[in-house]
């Protein structure tokens, strides 16, 4: 991927890109400066077309793999025959603005198109993750065509279906400038990043009344870039999480750093360089407009787990100890809380018997 592909023409362009890259690398300056070379590749884009008796249809997911997490997708079903124009194997972007103008033609199933969006959302456990990257990884696309179609046939309902798979490696910088269907970054989030003379970001401008934890301030040490681990059955909606909560998540910094705190939590593999889940107490959690919910959770002492989730229909794993200790917490609170009101109440009635005792002696 030439730098062209992605950038606007100009100095300006070339800004613009860099602020883009800055801000999907986390403020790492020289990960960004290998993102707009086309070096740094966060992203995995997946397109699809499939047939079923039925139906048939077309997708396009956004992997980010870096940070685990499918940032978005779009698809488009039909009950009749897929256009033979549409190739999933060429350019992705020309194949998503042809899936925009086959969804508004009006052929489009709005209802099982959620339902198939809804499922890929489900889909992303952490064993689905696992293989996926696994395949992407190694490009096994015999391995991760099933792996895909396993979650439409769940998702749709479908016995038989025939699919057509492919995977780009891409950057998000490349999705942001070309993307038709993604969420966008707003300027401000753009324009309150900068540099300072030591190449190091800076932000310019906060949200009055918002208090970031920052390196070396309050105690902190150390703060890694982590991500949800989703549970769609049994977690806690995303937008109930609160201060005291212990939740379940994976360090996606990979860093030499988060690699030794991984290991003091026995939650890095050695030999697959791999992290496993670890649990966090919820410190801070706000909801940024327009931009999903961010939280910090306590790992360890002087070190914090940043997660930045969009999505506001997730359900997010909590740690099953903590849960059931609250519970137990809740229910022995109510029953102590009953018993002093009934043992009250014996008492104000003993003393009234006794007193009416007292008046007819």
């Amino acid at each position: 991927m030439s730098d062209e592909s992605v950038q606007p023409a100009g100095d300006e362009g070339r800004d613009i890109s860099f602020n883009i890259a800055l801000f999907y690398t986390g403020g790492d300056a020289d990960k960004a400066k290998e993102m707009v070379e086309g070096k740094y590749r966060d992203l995995h884009i997946i397109t699809s077309t499939f047939v079923a008796s039925s139906l048939s249809g077309a997708f396009i997911l956004f992997y980010n793999i870096k940070h685990l997490k499918l940032v978005d997708s779009y698809n488009y079903i039909t009950p009749g025959t897929p256009p033979k124009n549409l190739d999933p194997e060429g350019n992705w972007w020309d194949f998503e603005k042809r899936l925009v103008l086959l969804a508004r033609s009006g052929e489009h199933d709005e209802i099982l198109g959620k339902t198939l969006r809804d499922g890929f959302l489900r889909a992303f456990s952490l064993t689905f993750i696992t293989d996926l990257n696994k395949f992407l990884e190694n490009d096994d696309d015999i391995s991760l065509n099933r792996l895909i179609q396993k979650v439409v046939q769940d998702s749709l309902g479908l016995q038989r279906l025939e699919m057509r798979v492919f995977s780009f490696n891409t950057t998000s910088l490349e999705m942001e400038l070309k993307a038709v269907t993604t969420r966008k970054l707003d300027k401000h989030a753009l324009e309150t990043q900068k540099m300072d003379a030591a190449g190091r970001v800076q932000t310019i401008e906060e949200k009055p009344g918002r208090k970031i934890p920052k390196v070396g301030e309050d105690g902190v040490k150390l703060i890694l870039g982590c991500s949800f681990i989703l549970s769609p059955i049994k977690g806690k909606d995303v937008t109930k999480l609160q201060v005291g909560d212990r939740i379940r998540i994976n360090i996606v910094d990979k860093s030499p750093r988060a690699i030794g705190v991984a290991r003091a939590f026995n939650a890095y593999d050695e030999q697959n360089g791999k992290f496993q889940p670890v649990n966090a107490r919820i410190k801070q959690v706000e909801k940024l407009e327009g931009k999903g919910v961010e939280v910090y959770a306590l790992l360890a002492r002087g070190i914090l787990a940043r997660i930045v989730e969009e999505e506001d229909n997730i359900k997010v794993a909590m740690d099953p100890n903590y849960v059931w200790q609250g519970e137990e917490d809740v229910q022995t609170k109510a029953n102590m809380a009953g018993l002093l009101i009934v043992l009250l109440i014996i008492a104000i009635c003993t003393a009234v018997v006794i007193a009416v005792i007292k008046l007819l002696s």
